[in-house]
């Protein structure tokens, strides 16, 4: 009889021999999102296929936030959803805040979490930004070439293996 994971998949021969399959979805945006106090999607990938029994990573490349007034606090999120295009009202799967010190020098962000599924899913990601508290226009500033281009990618790194850890 297979094993059964904490996450209710079971383990067969057939996903004992499939080793991590890589990057299964990418998005790329060289082009800064809109200026917003609301949150807003910037950069999204649909019908991502998500196998029962593997652990996926899902991250953003590095990335610049801006807010158009200093000291204002800045909230990037990661989301998605499990029936249809993921918007700002989705399952939240990672989230980056921060107070812009200043507007010369904007921080970098990055978001990074993992998934994982007891059944088959197709899934779809967002990345946002909003202002959380102040006055002025949050944005995510991004450009054409390496450094400015933001990346949205699903990789898939293999068999979900249960957590054997001991809390401390």
């Amino acid at each position: 009889m297979p094993a059964t994971f904490a996450s209710g998949a079971r383990l067969t021969p057939a996903l004992l021999n499939t080793p991590p399959r890589g990057i299964i979805a990418r998005a790329n945006r060289s082009s800064s999102s809109s200026a917003t106090t609301s949150e807003v999607g910037v950069l999204r990938l649909d019908n991502i296929p998500i196998a029962a029994g593997r652990s996926y990573n899902i991250w953003v490349s590095p990335f610049v936030v801006h807010s158009t007034v200093a000291n204002d606090v800045v909230r990037a999120r990661l989301r998605f959803s499990t029936s249809g295009a993921a918007t700002t009202s989705s399952s939240l799967l990672d989230m980056w805040q921060t107070s812009i010190a200043n507007t010369v020098n904007p921080p970098s962000a990055s978001l990074e979490a993992k998934l994982e599924s007891g059944t088959n899913l197709n899934v779809s990601v967002l990345l946002t930004i909003a202002r959380q508290s102040g006055t002025g226009n949050a944005s995510i500033i991004s450009g054409s070439g390496p450094d400015l281009e933001i990346d949205l990618i699903v990789e898939d790194m293999g068999l979900n293996v249960p957590d054997t850890g001991v809390d401390l």
